[in-house]
């Protein structure tokens, strides 16, 4: 069986990041590949911030909530759980 061509692939390694066998990127350049990178790692920062802004909020929220269900507990008639509740 005879080996298949395809001209579309790079062959000598030179396809920077991909390396060899991979296809070629006109126009795809250590400077491109640098800005590329460096928007993903600002967009990894932001999604890190969100993240931990989110736990710091269902932390805050669970808490409170745990206080005020724990002051339900407490009351011992329907006044009482209206005075908590107001």
């Amino acid at each position: 069986m005879e080996a298949i061509s395809h001209p579309q692939f790079v062959e000598d390694g030179k396809s920077f990041p991909f390396g060899t066998g991979m296809p070629s990127i006109p126009s795809f350049n250590e400077e491109s590949f640098a800005w590329i990178s460096n928007g993903f790692s600002e967009w990894l920062h932001n999604i890190n911030r969100v993240q931990a802004e989110v736990i710091r909020f269902m932390s805050e929220r669970f808490s409170k909530d745990v206080k005020m269900a724990s002051r339900f507990a407490e009351c011992r008639n329907p006044e009482d759980f209206m005075r908590v509740q107001n």
